[in-house]
């Protein structure tokens, strides 16, 4: 037990010097957090500064709007909404400020989780087969063209794709080989390979450091769901927020120094940060008896 302790801690020091967590790291930016709310009574989309200052509500739709991803520029975000009244929500994008929503999703299901690829041609999504109502792993241009499915596997459960920071591949969740693990594949669906091999119960949402080094994905090894950092080259895994809450739905700041996730550690579902060690855990929002959920994380490339 002292030895795995030991590696951990090492594992986390490691996390910490690649992310930028020292007193050396660069100036961070702080950006913008997308998240679901449904403070208004419903589920919304809210911007906030990364600082966690400014919280606006942007979609101000009678319908349920959640699970925001942006695109890289910053200019729009996705999300789902069934505001066209199908019994599975629709993808949309809007712009940043809300305006210009448009259908992106006309033919599918599409549910759990959306990723907007670093050259902003492909939104990554998860769509429900007809056949045995499974979940498979797509992409699809941000005008509705182009669909693709990448992964097609009967009575398999392939989830919550995330892109990599250069946009060659996907990490994704699947229990193909019995257990919830990670899995990574080439951006057109070509070389699948398993990361992680003791088993992620309960995983969802990972997302990939900026650095593309360790991925940050929510799994329930240690009795509770955390927050897991696995590293990218080895399949490691470190719990990283190690509490007796649910944690989930990491997203990075956009230095890597600090992940964004949403936690019920307050008895009320919020949005909290984090440093990528583990260390310095601080509240961003505040609403006694709603939920802030799913938070995506942008900034600005510096200059």
């Amino acid at each position: 037990m002292a030895n795995r302790r030991r590696t951990a801690l090492l594992v986390l020091s490691a996390i910490g010097a690649l992310t930028g967590s020292s007193a050396a790291r660069p100036q961070h930016r702080e950006g913008k957090i997308a998240f679901t709310s449904n403070r208004d009574g419903n589920r919304e989309i809210y911007v906030m500064n990364g600082d966690g200052s400014r919280q606006v509500n942007v979609t101000g739709h009678p319908a349920e709007d959640q699970a925001p991803s942006w695109s890289p520029d910053g200019t729009r975000i996705a999300f789902f909404s069934n505001r066209t009244g199908r019994p599975k929500p629709d993808i949309f994008t809007m712009r940043s400020d809300g305006s210009d929503p448009i259908r992106v999703t006309q033919d599918i299901q599409a549910d759990f989780g959306l990723s907007w690829s670093p050259t902003g041609e492909l939104i990554a999504c998860t769509v429900v087969r007809d056949d045995d109502n499974t979940h498979e792993i797509a992409v699809i241009r941000p005008d509705g063209t182009g669909l693709l499915n990448l992964t097609d596997n009967l009575g398999v459960e392939d989830l919550t794709p995330s892109w990599s920071p250069d946009g060659k591949r996907l990490v994704f969740v699947s229990d193909r080989d019995g257990n919830d693990e990670l899995y990574v594949m080439n951006a057109d669906g070509s070389g699948k390979r398993r990361l992680t091999h003791e088993g992620l119960p309960g995983a969802t949402y990972p997302a990939w450091s900026p650095d593309g080094s360790t991925i940050v994905v929510r799994a329930r090894r240690d009795g509770d769901f955390d927050l897991y950092a696995v590293s990218e080259d080895s399949g490691e895994v470190v719990n990283v927020t190690r509490s007796d809450s649910v944690d989930w739905a990491g997203t990075w700041s956009p230095d890597g120094a600090r992940i964004a996730f949403n936690s019920n550690r307050d008895g009320d579902l919020e949005i909290f940060v984090i440093r990528a060690d583990g260390t310095e855990l601080i509240q961003l929002t505040e609403n006694e008896g709603a939920r802030d959920f799913l938070p995506a994380w942008w900034a600005p490339e510096p200059r």
